[in-house]
């Protein structure tokens, strides 16, 4: 058969479409200069958890989106070699996960090829050594626990804390463990401030190998057993018995208001919560519990005292007095009260008869006219056969004083003078009175002073059994006034609960007017 012209052009078209379907089948060789690569996982200086699947992802972009099946990925890394191979989806997008990964520190680098095997390619340094573990709180103290690092150029771990996550970026946090052993893998801190949050970061310390140190993830917990309440805490005190306390809503100047309200609050020690408040619009200034421990009394700067049930958790009465009182004692039937003192000035003591509910008239044993026993501010403690002991403060020479009051009489048994400006806090514990820094005997004779490196220290409160004694962080023993231990816990007021438990309460003022407090449940 003779060609054609017209058989002649239809061969030819068919040859073209031929070769065509051939290019196409082999793909078109892309320049890479129009491609761009990078890595979005892991991003670079990444820290990964050893032993747990990590997602790789590559993004890829091209000028013409249909040429990517001309491409191809390749993972690699310094160590481990190549990781994974693959083409790139229609999106642009190279992705994998595994868990396989040494741990070890990592150079990885995706490639992307073309036809005739040219590469281009984006790296991340990936942290796979050391793993800092979720933190716990074990109520006082945290456990923070890290991945065991297998480096043969493994010097040390060392583990830092800060207030600051950022601080720990390059170490600038406080060092707080150092460990040679590479099986040693747990730390428990029991120096953090409760209360405050605190970041953590472990690091490995290498002998010879760049980088010289390789951190770990950041982690943080703000540690300690401790519930908060929206309004202040001006005084707690235990109850003898039951696991309760009772604390006075208010704040320390009485020229300052607190917007959400005063009153008495019942706190259930071991709940650790606060099961009731009551009589919230009155500013109590001193409370103190009758030797049955069936009743509590408070006083407010004011003629009224104010009688409430431990029982049944409500008020049972009010008693008026002939004069105003801002500290009180309770004995048996008896109702000792300093009159509320002027801004500068001293005030005598009264008596009331529970009893009878009458105001027992003042006496002395002062002969000289017109003149009365009077104390200078301060606080008092009531001690056996209605004894009275009272520290001063507002004064340069504040007094310690041992008052009689045998027959409902005042008398002045023993003055000392202190030379000191003392603060209105004074505690009678096992025959000992704790006068600020001062430890006195009941017979007005010093026995020690408490202080830490010839500083004083107040002492807030005294364990049941008069064996310990806090005073501004610092746990003494009260036979020889040393220091045991420092409490990681900044307060405004402390209280004993058991011998080795302790209240401790923070008072804060965000908001002026506006108070709140943290109420810290410590044991030791």
């Amino acid at each position: 058969m003779v060609p054609t012209l017209k058989n002649s052009l239809q061969l030819l078209l068919f040859v073209l479409l031929f070769i065509s379907s051939c290019d196409k089948d082999e793909g078109v060789n892309v320049d890479l200069e129009t491609v761009s690569v990078k890595i979005d996982s892991p991003y670079n200086s990444k820290t990964l958890p050893p032993n747990n699947p990590i997602e790789f992802v590559g993004k890829v972009q091209i000028e013409d989106p249909n040429n990517y099946s001309s491409l191809t990925a390749v993972w690699e890394s310094d160590i481990d070699g190549i990781l994974f191979e693959s083409g790139i989806d229609s999106d642009g997008i190279t992705k994998f996960t595994s868990k396989s990964l040494s741990q070890d520190i990592h150079r990885i680098r995706l490639y992307i090829y073309n036809l005739e095997n040219d590469a281009i390619y984006d790296e991340a340094i990936v942290y796979n050594a050391i793993w800092l573990y979720e933190i716990t709180n074990n109520s006082n103290s945290s456990k923070i626990h890290w991945s065991k690092n297998k480096d043969d150029d493994f010097e040390a771990y060392e583990l830092y804390r800060s207030y600051s996550k950022y601080d720990l970026d390059n170490r600038k946090g406080t060092l707080i463990y150092t460990t040679t052993d590479q099986k040693d893998t747990t730390y428990i801190d029991t120096e953090a401030i409760l209360g405050n949050k605190h970041y953590y970061r472990a690091f490995i310390k290498r002998k010879m190998n760049s980088p010289s140190y390789v951190g770990s993830n950041k982690d943080s917990i703000i540690p300690g057993n401790f519930i908060k309440l929206d309004y202040p805490l001006y005084k707690v005190i235990k109850d003898p018995v039951k696991n309760y306390a009772y604390g006075i809503v208010n704040v320390e100047s009485i020229y300052e208001q607190n917007q959400t309200g005063y009153g008495l609050v019942f706190i259930n020690t071991d709940e650790k919560i606060v099961e009731k408040r009551i009589l919230n619009n009155i500013r109590f200034t001193d409370l103190d519990i009758d030797p049955s421990g069936q009743y509590l009394y408070l006083c407010s700067r004011s003629n009224l005292i104010h009688k409430v049930n431990l029982n049944s958790q409500d008020l049972d009465r009010t008693y008026n007095l002939t004069s105003t009182a801002h500290k009180i004692e309770v004995g048996s039937n008896r109702l000792y009260t300093h009159i509320t003192p002027p801004t500068s000035g001293s005030t005598e003591f009264r008596i009331y008869d529970l009893h009878n509910q009458t105001n027992i008239p003042y006496d002395d044993d002062i002969e000289q006219p017109f003149n009365t026993l009077s104390f200078r501010h301060g606080d008092f403690e009531l001690g056996e056969n209605g004894t009275l002991y009272h520290g001063g403060s507002n004064s340069s020479g504040s007094t310690l004083s041992k008052i009689s009051t045998e027959n409902d009489i005042f008398s002045l048994t023993k003055e000392w003078n202190s030379n000191n400006y003392q603060r209105p806090e004074i505690i009678l514990n096992h025959n000992k009175l704790y006068w600020n820094h001062l430890l006195i005997d009941t017979e007005i004779n010093k026995l020690g002073e408490f202080n830490d490196n010839g500083e004083d220290i107040n002492i807030q409160t005294v364990s049941p059994n008069g064996l310990l004694a806090l005073g501004w962080r610092r746990l003494f023993k009260t036979e020889d006034q040393s220091i045991i231990k420092e409490i990681p816990v900044h307060y405004d007021i402390a209280t004993f609960l058991e011998n080795d438990y302790l209240l401790l309460i923070k008072n804060e003022n965000p908001i002026s007017n506006e108070n709140n407090s943290i109420l810290f449940f410590y044991d030791f």
